[in-house]
């Protein structure tokens, strides 16, 4: 069997012991995160990361570039918490959120409430695959504002943006930023 077909049916034995609908998107997901260390080394990382599992769920890309010794990224710290709140989801379920916001951390809980809110999340039949790309990307803009200090602030349109607006307009957009800056 050629390491690619071999990758594929580990992860299909993820997916059935986490009781996990494997389909294209994760799939592709996965392929594209992991293929650049070649699906040899990604096997026997999957291998070693199944050998070490109490609870069975899908392996974050995070978890499996930890054992590839892989340095840590932004991108596989937003994969790992996008990882933790599908597991959570999964594990935990709505009437929980409480235990989930602890296994997802305060970082991935922003992310959480950015796209509806714990309920929202576990009720909604959104396109996995997509949706763990759009909060992949979420995370990234998160931690990036974080490091410039913006993490809290309401970003605002360029004042050559706003200049342009018609006077209406303009009220509104001011309108909604106070809204928003008095919410968070």
């Amino acid at each position: 069997m050629n390491h690619e077909v071999e990758f594929h049916s580990l992860l299909h034995v993820c997916a059935t012991n986490a009781r996990v609908q494997l389909n294209e998107p994760m799939i592709a997901f996965y392929d594209e995160a992991l293929c650049g260390y070649g699906y040899e080394l990604v096997c026997v990382a999957i291998k070693k990361w199944m050998r070490k599992q109490r609870v069975w769920s899908m392996p974050t890309v995070a978890a499996l570039e930890e054992e590839l010794n892989v340095k840590v990224t932004d991108r596989s710290q937003a994969e790992a918490i996008v990882g933790r709140i599908w597991e959570s989801i999964g594990r935990f379920g709505f009437g929980r959120a409480k235990e989930a916001r602890e296994h997802i951390g305060e970082a991935g809980w922003h992310v959480v409430l950015a796209f509806g809110g714990w309920y929202s999340l576990c009720v909604s039949e959104l396109d996995q695959g997509q949706t763990r790309a759009q909060m992949r990307e979420f995370a990234l803009s998160m931690m990036e504002r974080a490091r410039k200090g913006v993490i809290d602030e309401v970003p605002q349109l360029p004042s050559s943006e706003m200049d342009q607006l018609p006077e209406r307009m303009k009220n509104l957009v001011g309108e909604i930023g106070s809204k928003l800056q008095r919410e968070s």
